[in-house]
């Protein structure tokens, strides 16, 4: 089999089994050539091989019942053997269907199996047998290297059995090239019913399929990798295009195949199926940069400890003509493609190289083709070629900056696909003997990689053809019998036929070399009726194998089949009324004032409407034994039950500023309409209708002035009313203030049905739309109302061409031009005299290295960066001659003395909060050309650890240089002491170690609820007091504090509020003039601190706590605030609260989601916590809010939710950053 294909699982063959109503769908399958199964009865083994590389492949697979163990076969070679079985003990049950390409499902409401597109095999297939026993590995190996069967004895299926019911789309080839190692086009893949239209490179006529590939392969005008072939005109069209570079066409009934050359694949350098000694260079810059890291997409690494591994490529230790880069391959190849890459980590690659090819390694031959490489060192550049050999070479004729390669081989080996690799020594030491002939009879020998085959002659089987064959189920004919169970060679079957039936042909048949001696005779059915024999009264019908006598209408047959006598229909009440019973017949008869049907049975009703209208004025009703009269509209039926008399009512009257209408005249069952000129309104009935009584229904209307409600006002505009100011045609005309602009419309006026034209319009600042970031590039701000400004800032390494701040104009356009992020320009660094400069690219983040001549010593870096403020990341280093070169420099420490000529010293010392390790002073001696002693280090202080005061805690966990550690007491204690301590440079803690004393107040609280107090509280508290409570609920909670009271002494005694794990207070409140409003912290816990001086009290504070789950508190220069549960569907019954904090910057918020419903569900934002602070905006709906938001300090952000939430609305979601403009 061979196959490509990638999206479909694969079924090359199944079996599945239908007898009465046992059903077995997974018998036998071989499926999924992505990792082949094979399936017995529903159980599964895994082969875990993939089958779809566009390859040749022979596949067996073995599966023994007794013990459940299969073993599976590629190429003639066993591949894997099952550890654990798969249907152990099992057997496969027999009169089920085989099916080619295909699995079988069976559908039960359907009561038929049914098959998959997924599951269908998209290839091409060969030679499918099944076998009824396990077939040695040599006989696999015969198999696969000959194709002959050497078990024909225990064929099951065959090949030829499937070729006859081949049905959907598929394509029969002239011959197998599955069998024929040697066939052109076993090396093309082919794809039926499709063009690649415009490549044509070359036409050949009169040619087959096979010949065009013949030609395709010789060609030497050009690099021929595919064909098109019209089968009507027999022409082919060579083309030097493939698929990879030109999409196929698939016309309509053209007549077109088109054939690709599939020798393809990557020969092993990427994926190291070609090792490091197979790869070798003319030399190398280095071990780093020799033959094996010449590996396509192979990059500049290093190992865990920071030690170089590879330096990108293959690098030579000169740039020349002469250099070169050698694969072998191992074996004699064929190769049609190599593909070049530049050194990664390098401006290094080839633009120009030749290829040489070789058989020994020896002797060599050029391609007389130049090819073009690479552009840079990153992109892979393919080039075709056609090329028979074991050694390749890559001679590099030109490059950029340097030599530096990567490469990989494209092509496949020239050994028969799907047969065994080793065939041919096999053959050489293996092969069986045909001499003597071991064959029986007329037999004929054939020599197989292990042993022999017999091709028998018609009629035997077996391994040698030893065995008369016997004969297929000679079948039963229909209607018959057939006596007899063996179909062995010479058994013989007879058959009878059944009871009615006559046999035509042999009454028996015998078994002769497979074959019957004739054919299976047929039973004929016998006419009883045309020979005489049935003996019926009055008609007989002849059936397969019977007959039916029958009778004539009114007669019934009697109970010996035969003979017919009189039915009595009056007693079987055929009739509905009377009835008189006949020979043979009946007649049926009906009472006064009733009519027989049609039917003859039945009696119905007399139409008295149908004669005179039955006597009625006006219209006429037929009932059952008798009729009833009705007048026309406007008319009523007199007591006689005949006459009709008129109904009349008054004329309609006219409502004062209004009319009436009415079609036709003021009779019974009339309507008249009424309606109110314009600037009026109908009060009462809009319809009447002419009652029996003569009256109009309802009451008469009346025309009321139209007046509509008062229109309202609109935010930051101007109203200006004209007419009455609410009734009709009244109009009013909205005009917003400066930097505001309308959405909706401007004007509204009242109509006629007491409602104002359109919708209320808003007045929303003046916006720009937002602007389009540079490429590499962003925009600093949100805001984009008018007079607004913004910044355009560049990504690291690039930096701003244009203008760089933009303003929102009246004009809805932003000031400036758009500008540009250009890549930083670091220029050249210059070369160091008496050394060399490595590398010629100055943009940002590039690296140049440089080198000395020899007897000098590099002074400075020798590797530099390019940075992203445009300036190197060192200056040019220098050469200098009698020198020890730069000694270096140790982190966090300094170098003193710039001088490293022999006999010169230098000194080190460390920043602040580091003490030195090491030498001192080190001496460059000329003795050696090196520096003395080695570098030395800078190591950070460690003040140690202090611990927590008693009754307190500590936060923070770093004791080096400058960190601070900060103290505080539980509820119920007070610090005494430094409450932060920091660590100094002479290895020190700042301050004195604090203590934690008793206090007077304060607790710990915990969840769900409860309540605080000042001391005394509603009474005034105690001077002198420092009370602190700690509030903690779950995990997974947030705390929320609500203030009922709170009145103290102005900037005196305060209320410290502390979020979650957090020893600065964010917020503090003092006075009588507000109450804060409700907080709720960031995390499962909230402190409250009360401290009161000596001076004035007062009645002091109440809060109440509780646990909820969203909300909290935020210090964080930027951040985002989403709804619970945003992008799903938010909970009813919410009260969310954040508070953002940036002391001393303004906040920017705005929002990127917003969809809440409408008036029920709502987003408000205020200056501040205290509820004296201004409400900013109050939003809901699904608009997206415009702009953003600005406060000071503070921002509070409230989201609450009602109980009514009649469909999803997903929430919002907000971001915050400090405001810059």
């Amino acid at each position: 089999m061979k196959t490509r294909d990638e999206e479909n699982a694969g079924t090359p063959v199944s079996y599945a089994v239908k007898l009465d109503k046992y059903v077995q769908e997974n018998g036998l399958v071989l499926k999924d050539y992505g990792n082949l199964a094979i399936q017995i009865n529903n159980q599964t083994g895994y082969t875990a091989d993939r089958l779809n590389d566009g390859h040749w492949h022979h596949v067996a697979v073995t599966w023994q019942s007794s013990n459940g163990i299969w073993v599976y076969y590629r190429d003639g070679k066993e591949v894997k053997r099952a550890t654990e079985p798969v249907a152990k003990g099992d057997y496969i049950r027999g009169g089920g269907h085989f099916v080619l390409a295909q699995e079988q499902d069976w559908e039960a409401e359907e009561d038929q199996f049914t098959y998959n597109p997924y599951e269908a095999f998209l290839g091409d297939m060969s030679q499918m047998t099944v076998w009824n026993t396990v077939l040695s590995s040599q006989d696999v190996y015969n198999l696969a290297g000959s194709c002959m069967n050497a078990r024909n004895d225990a064929v099951v299926i065959s090949w030829a059995d499937f070729l006859p019911g081949f049905t959907g789309d598929y394509r029969k080839t002239p011959r197998s090239n599955a069998c024929h190692f040697s066939a052109t086009l076993r090396g093309y893949d082919t794809v039926y019913n499709a063009i690649l239209p415009s490549n044509n490179h070359r036409t050949l006529h009169d040619v087959s399929p096979d010949d065009c590939g013949k030609s395709c392969n010789q060609e030497t005008g050009f690099q021929c990798r595919s064909f098109d072939y019209h089968s009507s005109s027999r022409k082919c069209y060579l083309s030097k295009a493939y698929r990879d570079t030109v999409a196929v066409s698939h016309p309509d009934n053209t007549g077109y195949d088109y054939y690709e050359l599939n020798c393809i694949d990557m020969l092993g350098v990427e994926n190291q199926v070609i090792s490091d000694s197979q790869m070798s260079a003319s030399s190398a810059r280095s071990s780093l940069s020799s033959a094996k890291h010449a590996r396509a997409n192979g990059i500049k690494v290093s190992n865990t400890k920071g030690i170089p591994d590879s330096d990108g490529g293959w690098i030579p230790s000169s740039f020349s003509q002469s250099q070169y880069l050698q694969i072998d391959l191992g074996k004699k190849m064929k190769v049609t493609a190599v593909e070049t890459q530049g050194a990664d980590g390098h401006n290094y690659w080839v633009t120009s190289y030749q290829v040489q090819f070789s058989q020994d390694g020896n002797s060599w031959s050029t391609l007389s083709q130049t090819f073009s490489g690479n552009s840079d060192n990153k992109g892979r550049k393919k080039n075709q070629v056609n090329i028979q050999a074991r050694y390749i070479k890559f001679k590099p004729k030109t490059w950029n900056d340097g030599i530096g390669m990567r490469v990989e081989l494209y092509g496949c080996s020239l050994e028969p696909e799907g047969a065994p690799s080793d065939m041919s020594s096999v053959k050489a030491s293996h092969s069986g003997s045909c001499s003597p002939n071991p064959c029986h009879g007329a037999a004929s020998c054939i020599a197989v990689p292990y042993g022999y085959v017999c091709k028998c002659p018609s009629g035997y089987t077996g391994r040698n053809c030893q065995t008369e064959m016997g004969c297929n189920v000679p079948g039963t004919p229909v209607n018959g019998k057939r006596s007899g169970t063996r179909f062995t060679a010479r058994s013989t079957v007879h058959y009878s036929c059944n009871s009615g039936y006559q046999l035509h042909g042999a009454s028996s048949i015998t078994c002769s070399k497979g074959k019957w001696s004739g054919a299976v005779p047929w039973c004929q059915n016998i006419n009883e009726c045309t020979a005489g024999t049935s003996e019926c009264n009055h008609h007989c019908t002849d059936f397969p194998g019977t007959f039916k006598c029958s009778c004539v209408a009114g007669y019934r047959l009697s109970n010996n089949g035969k003979t017919c006598h009189d039915i009595n229909e009056c007693s079987e009440k055929v009739c509905s009324h009377g009835c008189i019973n006949r020979q043979g017949s009946f007649q049926c008869t009906c009472p006064s004032g009733m009519v027989l049907r049609n039917s003859g049975t039945r009696c119905e009703d007399k139409n008295e409407c149908a004669s005179n209208n039955g006597g009625c004025a006006h219209h006429c009703l037929n009932t059952y034994l008798g009729r009833q009269c009705y007048c026309k509209h406007g008319y009523i039926l007199q007591n006689d039950g005949v006459a009709c008399e008129e109904v009349r009512c008054p004329n309609p009257v006219h409502p004062s500023n209004g009319k009436y209408s009415m079609n036709g005249a003021s009779i019974l069952g009339n309507s008249v309409s009424f309606s109110c000129t314009d600037g009026y309104k109908l009060v009462g009935s809009d319809e009447r209708i002419c009652m029996a009584d003569r009256q109009w229904s309802g009451v008469q209307p009346q025309c009321k002035p139209v007046k509509c409600v008062t229109v309202g006002t609109v935010d930051f505009s101007k109203r200006h009313i004209t007419g009455s100011g609410n009734g009709y045609n009244s109009r009013v005309t909205f005009t917003c203030y400066s930097s505001y602009r309308l959405l909706g419309t401007a004007a509204r006026k009242c109509d006629k049905t007491s409602t104002w034209s359109g919708e209320q319009p808003l007045c929303v600042p003046n916006y720009c739309p937002p602007l389009q970031a540079p490429a590499h590039g962003r925009i600093n701000g949100f805001r984009t109302e008018q007079d607004a400004t913004v910044g355009v800032a560049c990504d690291v390494g690039y930096q701003v061409k244009g203008t760089s701040f933009r303003t929102c104009q009246q004009s809805r356009q932003w000031s400036g031009s758009h500008p540009t992020c250009e890549l930083v320009d670091c220029r050249d660094p210059g070369v160091p005299r008496n050394g060399y400069r490595h590398g010629n690219y100055y943009k940002y983040d590039s690296t140049i290295n440089f080198s000395c001549k020899v007897q000098h010593h590099l002074e400075g870096a020798r590797e530099i960066k390019c940075k992203a403020n445009g300036k190197w990341s060192s200056p040019t280093p220098e050469c200098l001659a009698r020198s020890c070169g730069n000694p270096g420099v140790p982190y966090n420490g300094f170098k003193h003395g710039s001088a490293h000529t022999y006999g010169k010293n230098v000194t080190y010392t460390c920043q602040q909060g580091y003490t030195l390790v090491g030498h001192r002073m080190r001496t460059c001696e000329q003795s050696t050309a090196r520096w003395t002693g080695s570098l030395p280090s800078c190591n950070l202080v460690n003040c140690g650890e202090i611990p927590a005061p008693a009754n307190g805690f500590r936060v923070g966990s770093s004791f080096t240089y400058n960190k601070v550690l900060a103290f505080d007491c539980n509820p119920g204690y007070k610090l005494v002491g430094t409450q932060y301590r920091r660590c100094q440079e002479d290895g020190l803690w700042s301050g004195a170690a604090p203590t934690c004393v008793a206090t007077s107040c304060g607790s710990f609280k915990h969840g769900p609820s409860g309540e605080i107090e000042s001391p005394n509280f509603p009474s005034s508290y105690d001077n002198d007091l420092y009370c602190t409570w700690k509030i903690t609920v779950p995990t997974g909670k947030k705390v929320r504090i609500e203030f009922s009271e709170f009145k103290t002494e102005a900037g005196k005694d305060i209320l410290y509020v502390f979020d979650t794990d957090k020893t600065e207070p964010i917020l503090e409140f003092s006075g009588v003039g507000y109450k804060p409003r409700e907080l709720t912290s960031s995390g499962k816990s909230l402190r409250i601190r009360f401290v009161s001086n000596g001076a004035t009290a007062s009645n002091g504070f109440r809060l109440t706590y509780s646990q909820v789950d969203c909300g909290g508190m935020l210090t964080a220069p930027t951040g985002a605030i989403t709804s619970p549960g945003f992008k799903g569907q938010y909970p009813s019954n919410r009260d969310c609260i954040w508070l953002i904090h940036m002391p001393g910057k303004q906040i920017d918020l705005s929002f990127t989601d917003f969809n809440t419903q409408q008036s029920y569900d709502r987003v408000e934002i205020y200056r501040g916590p205290k509820s004296t602070d201004r409400r900013e905006v109050n939003l809901s709906g699904i608009l997206l809010p415009d702009g953003s938001f600005v406060t000071n300090n503070y921002m509070y952000v409230r989201f609450t939710t009602s109980a009514q939430n009649d469909r999803p609305y997903y929430g919002f979601k907000a971001k915050y950053l400090e405001y810059m403009y």
